[in-house]
């Protein structure tokens, strides 16, 4: 029997979402204002402050004394500033990011000598594997997955409501997670109300005219069975999730409700509805509070009952992310190059924030049934009801391209100031914690003259071939870890010479070291076999590297059934006026052209074939114009076989499908850097640089899988270019004009995540250019199996990522560490 409602006043800090970001802003910081004033003018009243960026942006722009009112407050725990800087996807955010994102706020209370110990993520169905582990570094233990309603299952998740969620590295945090009725189906919910707003809906939209005469803001739906001419009383509301819970056999006396909405002000009333509703004795005692007072008590009183579960909340929001793929292309260019620049002491706040920004869960203002609007108007999607639409989606662009362009100019400061040589060389430099063999780019300028010798400090050439436009691509071997090796150039006295164009008849078998590439005449890749002549892939309905469009008919046009009812009506479009012919043949690799058209879509594929590497790259150029057709857009991996077991690699942790956990999403995946598959046969790693969203098994986007353990249908991966979707907030109709790239390794060996580490490390580590970089290594000895991180300040973090115990001795900037790791462990080294 519940005996005790905590009510935790706040506001979700939706940046961008109600309205443009600049605008929100301002408006979370007046509402902070009318939080001091109400918690001033009564000690009952509470009030908590979700994000702690709107704390750090209130001490930066307010006056004295009102910077001062707010510490006071915080500091005698009226009110309390969330641990979670931003309202971010976990799953898209890196190592670096993410940490930031919970050490910023934690900092920012011991600079000022106020508690952060709670965390909050609102909206968001989900969470990154290692988030516990991350917490726990920042000191902190408490979550509230404070969950929406729309297009996330976990809210009707079997799951406990309380419960400790242990990470595999050995992090342990305590989650609320009331959630809606898990009796119903989410998608057929009489109550689908957002879970960081409960206590609007059962507390304060009947409660506060009923029991004050005012009227509480926001959205007020009617409950089940209520109509406008016969409203519930407030009593009769609250018992309706209080049946609820008793039906789920909740097994405390205490109950937690979020009573908060979209960039919401404060209610100037919420003390004295509290105090009304106490007084009447026919409720359960309410106390408006703050969170850590509520988790504090739970576990003073419940701590050895409490269930502790391991395994994986995947976000299915990460769709919202796909929908965006040039802004996230550049995203994670961002970040990977960021990541090695910070390692070598260039830090830059302004980028991280932009990161960080990029990261954040909302991309745009609400737009709900716009496809109506759209139908409605004579200039269609060019409409000027959209206009603000377009300028808020910009602004999320924007976040990625200035993060991007920063990275340009963080590492040129970086180079400046490290040694130096006094002659120029071709720098090849490695962005990876372990040596690395692999291949780079080199771009020697427009008016360059040709290159006609490159060789290594032993004076071994260097492999290459030449693409076009003084472009090379260039075979670096054993270049050091997060270090430098100089190749010595010789030029000729002409300049860029066209090489000789290959033969573009496409042979009919392309035989390299490792494998025969059996092409159509049309480009079409239709088989890989090994030595033995046994087959890769499978020519079941998808071709390997086919780039098509599934439409999906019935997704709704706003947010009817929670957006979670399974879309059944869905086409293929395939690609139509195919045309194939051999672009490129040298001494590295062969490249395979295709072009058709998808629709409206022009698009182009190049299978770039390395001769002595097991490994097919995919450069896949899609020009599409803006379309309101809810599409997606895929690349197609069908490798041969059934019951393979498949991999995704998170911002840290390597998942398996098998740790997924009631609630997680199903249907599609984001991977950091790559994805795997493991046959008794044969390992497929799939390196995804630029688009990293995958589905296994089938096509799954807008299913809505429930049901565990999930058992792909086939050892099929299709990679998500993009989509367009979303009904709300995510750009639903922008054009496309963009390259995608993937690299694909083929290896008999099993699957480990040192081979990963390898496949990724040689198809995107390292970097060529002109330059004076001295030769240099950061680290040494670093095992495969040992992946490196960096914090915001660029300390060491290294991390396990086998099962299995592991002791490295390293060299780390001449320093040398010995640290000995549990199995998945996450550590500082020091």
């Amino acid at each position: 029997m519940i005996k005790k409602i905590h009510l935790i006043h706040h506001t979700h800090f939706d940046i961008g979402f109600t309205d443009l970001a600049e605008e929100v802003i301002s408006q979370q910081l007046h509402a902070l204002d009318q939080g001091i004033r109400y918690c001033e003018a009564d000690p009952e009243y509470h009030w908590t402050i979700e994000s702690g960026s709107l704390v750090r942006n209130y001490l930066k722009c307010r006056p004295q004394n009102m910077r001062e009112r707010l510490l006071k407050l915080l500091r005698n725990g009226q009110m309390e500033a969330g641990a979670f800087d931003m309202q971010m996807l976990t799953e898209t955010a890196s190592f670096a990011e993410l940490l930031a994102n919970v050490a910023r706020p934690v900092e920012l209370g011991k600079k000022y000598g106020f508690p952060v110990k709670c965390a909050i993520l609102d909206d968001i169905g989900g969470f990154a594997g290692e988030l516990p582990r991350l917490m726990n570094e920042a000191g902190l233990r408490y979550l509230i997955a404070g969950t929406g309603a729309f297009q996330t299952e976990l809210p009707w998740a079997d799951l406990p409501h309380l419960f400790y969620l242990k990470s595999k590295s050995g992090g342990r945090i305590l989650v609320w997670n009331i959630g809606n009725d898990r009796s119903e189906n989410s998608c057929e919910s009489n109550y689908p109300f957002p879970v960081y707003g409960l206590g609007s809906h059962f507390i304060a939209y009947h409660g506060m005219p009923e029991f004050t005469g005012c009227s509480d803001m926001g959205i007020k739906p009617l409950m089940h069975g209520e109509n406008p001419e016969k409203r519930f009383r407030a009593k009769e509301v609250l018992q309706i999730l209080l049946d609820r819970l008793q039906q789920e056999n909740y097994p405390y006396e205490e109950i937690m409700l979020q009573y908060g909405g979209d960039n919401r002000a404060p209610s100037p009333h919420a003390a004295e509805l509290v105090r009304r509703i106490n007084a009447t004795g026919d409720f359960p005692e309410i106390i408006l509070t703050t969170p850590c007072h509520f988790f504090h008590q739970m576990e003073q009183k419940y701590a050895s009952v409490i269930p502790e579960i391991q395994g994986l909340l995947t976000d299915p929001w990460n769709l919202r992310m796909n929908a965006i793929p040039s802004s996230l292309k550049q995203y994670r260019s961002a970040q990977r190059r960021y990541d090695s620049q910070r390692i070598r002491n260039g830090k830059n706040e302004v980028l991280l924030e932009n990161l960080m920004l990029m990261a954040d869960h909302t991309f745009g203002l609400n737009h709900w049934g716009w496809q109506k609007l759209a139908e409605n108007s004579p200039d269609g999607l060019q409409a000027s009801c959209f206009d603000r639409c377009r300028t808020s989606w910009a602004c999320k662009a924007a976040y990625a391209e200035s993060a991007n362009r920063m990275t340009h100019d963080l590492e040129l400061h970086t180079e400046s100031s490290a040694a130096q040589c006094e002659t120029e060389a071709i720098v090849i430099r490695n962005h990876a914690e372990h040596e690395t063999s692999g291949t780079t780019e080199l771009y020697l300028g427009s008016y360059a003259p040709q290159l006609i010798s490159l060789k290594n400090c032993s004076g071994k050439e260097i492999p290459r071939q030449y693409i076009g436009l003084n472009r090379w691509m260039l075979y670096a071997e054993n270049v050091p870890a997060w270090g430098i090796r100089r190749c010595t150039p010789v030029f000729s006295d002409r300049y860029d010479v066209p090489p000789t164009p290959p033969d573009e008849k496409i042979p009919a078998a392309l035989i390299t070291s490792y494998f025969t590439f059996e092409f159509a005449d049309d480009g079409t890749l239709y088989n890989i076999h090994d030595k033995n002549g046994k087959s890769y892939c499978v020519n079941s309905g998808f071709t390997m590297g086919e780039v098509f469009c599934e439409v999906l008919h019935d997704s709704g046009t706003a947010g009817e059934n929670c957006g979670l009812k399974p879309s059944k009506q869905r086409s293929l479009m395939r690609m139509e006026g195919k045309h194939g012919r051999t672009e490129a043949d040298g001494e590295l690799f062969c490249t395979i052209l295709q072009s058709g058209r998808i629709g409206n879509a022009a698009v182009e594929i190049r299978f770039r074939v390395w001769k002595q590497l097991p490994r097919i790259d995919f450069s896949i150029r899609i020009n599409k114009p803006e379309s309101p057709l809810k599409s997606c857009f895929y690349t197609a991996f069908p490798f041969t076989g059934k019951k393979g077991k498949f991999y995704f690699d998170q911002n840290c942790g390597t998942a398996t499908l098998s740790e997924l956990l009631p609630g997680a999403m199903q249907d599609l995946f984001y991977c950091s850097r790559y994805t795997a598959l493991e046959t008794n046969r044969f390992s497929a790693i799939l390196c995804c640089p630029d688009a990293p969203v995958i589905e296994f098994g089938g096509l799954h986007t807008a299913q809505w899988k429930k049901s565990l353990p999930l058992e792909p249908e086939s050892n099929f991966i299709f990679a998500m270019l993009f989509n367009n979707i979303c009904n709300t907030d995510a750009p639903a109709w922008f054009p496309v004009l963009d390259t995608f790239e993937y690299s694909l390794f083929l290896l008999p060996e099993k699957f480990s995540t040192a081979l990963a580490h390898q496949a990724w490390e040689n198809a995107t580590a390292l970097t060529s250019k002109p330059g004076f970089a001295a030769e240099s290594c950061m680290i040494s000895n670093l095992p495969g199996q040992i992946r490196a991180h960096s914090d915001e300040n660029g300390t060491l973090y290294l991390e396990n990522t086998s099962g299995e115990e592991y002791t490295c001795h390293i060299l780390f900037c001449g320093k040398k560490l010995s640290l000995t790791l549990a199995p998945f462990e996450i550590r500082k080294a020091e």
